[in-house]
């Protein structure tokens, strides 16, 4: 999804679907490409189809410079219908340049003798384009590098015509899938995926086990200037990758793994969303572990403009761990909420009596602080769900104020607050990750988080202080035999309404965190 400046929004995904509902055009042939115009109340303005003869999958959408767009996907389809040029052999990347009102400008096919999918879009301060995905082609066609083995990331640069510039190829010996591309704050770019290969090739980290996250820096060239693999000992399938507010990288995706390798903590069951936090040369800073007891997939990440994030994907667990609200039925569309340092804030849950996957895969935050959230769905009316199915899978898209009003809240505490501040609380500053704490505002239950070297833990407790600095609770002391990580569990439903302050005394000083609740 794109939101647009006048307030509407572009929705792009494929169809199966001939003349029929919201579809006005009939089908190409196979799966096309299907773009939809809705205005700012969710109204449909226009839809367009752009197809071949055989199935055309479209993954991304982006806005360009000149106030148009480009659709990029997957086609094994002929020349024929809105392809003007032959395929190559299996699928290829396949681009479409369309005007603000949907009408085709021009198409260019990509491809090698084997199979590509294009995955992801970006356009380049030349104003090209490059088109990442992955391939199984050796050398041949557009493809110039022979391959690595399996799927390799294959980025293709465009000029602002279509006209191919460079194509490059980096691959490890078995399997590597890209997902994602970005630019960095230095103009460069991060290919984003992963990866099931071992050291060798372009990767230069041994595999933690199974798939792991792989991420690749290139420059403008194509040129790659490193990589970095994060993974557990299991299954850890990255989506997503963002740029932080301080130049670093939030990676996201879900994993099966334990506390392992790169996986600080516990499988909540089944499969979790899993993010990492890097630095801006791919050090990692922490990672962090969201689910309930059954299997949650992320799919979609956005940053925050409060230099927070935005988790999305689908869920099948019921309340418990990370998880607060029951499940719709089937599989529901879950958005969890995290700040700069990978703290829950707040999490939702949206579905109907259904199935509503293939999950969310896409997020918007509006201006306004509400986001729009965006996928398929099979269910009729039921649940979140106010419209009937038109039948097999359909886009569905909903606005929430999820977040919003709690956000708020949160800044209006901190500007009452901003001049009763103590010394204790300036010295958390530097100390990200060491005290956490979600969800913040809270209602009942919230969930401490700390983190203290070994040297710390036998020395150090937490104590939860009213905002006169009445002692209300001490939570934990350190001993012994305590481990440099704890995380507790805190009923807060005797507490009135209001502001509280947590402290983490340690012998390397003080950190404090306000937190607040609320019904």
């Amino acid at each position: 999804m794109l939101r647009l400046s006048d307030g509407s929004y572009l929705l792009g995904g494929s169809s199966l679907s001939g003349i029929a509902g919201d579809k006005s055009q009939a089908s190409r042939g196979g799966r096309d490409y299907w773009v939809v115009k809705i205005n700012s109340s969710g109204t449909k303005v226009w839809d367009k189809r752009f197809g071949g003869t055989a199935n055309d999958n479209l993954n991304a959408i982006i806005a360009t410079s000149d106030g148009n767009f480009l659709l990029g996907g997957s086609s094994i389809s002929g020349a024929g219908g809105d392809k003007t040029e032959a395929s190559r052999g299996g699928y290829d990347y396949w681009v479409v340049k369309i005007n603000s009102s949907g009408t085709k400008l021009w198409d260019k096919r990509f491809g090698g003798s084997g199979t590509e999918n294009l995955q992801s879009l970006i356009q380049t301060s030349d104003g090209g384009f490059i088109l990442a995905g992955y391939s199984t082609s050796g050398t041949g066609g557009d493809k110039t590098e022979t391959s690595r083995g399996g799927n390799d990331y294959w980025a293709v640069k465009i000029n602002s015509s279509g006209t191919k510039l460079w194509d490059k190829r980096f691959g490890g010996s078995l399997d590597e899938i890209l997902t994602t591309i970005i630019t960095t704050s230095d103009g460069n770019f991060l290919l984003g995926g992963n990866s099931t290969s071992g050291a060798g090739g372009d990767k230069t980290e041994a595999s933690r086990g199974s798939n792991d996250y792989w991420v690749v820096k290139i420059n403008g060239s194509g040129t790659r200037l490193w990589d970095r693999r994060f993974g557990g000992s299991s299954n850890d399938l990255a989506g997503n990758v963002v740029r932080a507010s301080d130049g670093g990288f939030l990676i996201s995706g879900y994993s099966f793994s334990g506390v392992s390798g790169d996986k600080t903590q516990s499988s909540r069951g089944g499969s979790d969303y899993w993010v990492v936090k890097t630095n801006s040369s791919g050090s990692k800073l922490w990672d962090r572990r969201f689910g309930g007891t059954a299997n949650d997939t992320a799919s979609a990440l956005i940053s925050t403009s409060d230099g927070g994030f935005v988790l999305g994907g689908w869920t099948s667990s019921g309340v418990g761990g990370d998880k607060t609200e029951a499940s719709r039925g089937g599989l529901d569309y879950w958005i969890v909420k995290v700040n700069s340092s990978g703290s829950k804030l707040w999490d939702k849950r949206f579905g109907g009596t259904s199935t509503d996957v293939m999950a969310i895969r896409t997020l918007i935050q509006n201006p306004d602080n509400t986001y729009l959230v965006g996928g398929s769905s099979l269910s009729g009316v039921g649940g979140d769900k106010t419209e009937a199915s038109r039948g097999g899978f359909d886009y569905w898209v909903l606005k929430t104020t999820a977040g919003a009003s709690r956000e708020a809240l949160v800044t209006k505490a901190d500007v009452k607050m901003e001049n009763v501040q103590s010394d204790a609380e300036l010295a958390d500053k530097g100390n990200a990750g060491r005290l956490n704490v979600y969800p913040n505002p809270f209602s009942g239950r919230f969930t401490v988080q700390i983190n203290l070297s070994k040297g710390e833990a036998a020395q150090s407790r937490l104590d939860l202080y009213s905002m006169d600095g009445k002692l209300i609770k001490n939570i934990y002391s350190g001993n012994s035999n305590t481990q440099s990580y704890r995380q507790f569990d805190f009923n807060g439903k005797s507490l009135k309404n209001g502001v509280y302050i947590l402290k983490l005394t340690t012998p390397s000083g003080i950190i404090t965190k306000k937190i607040i609740r609320i019904e």
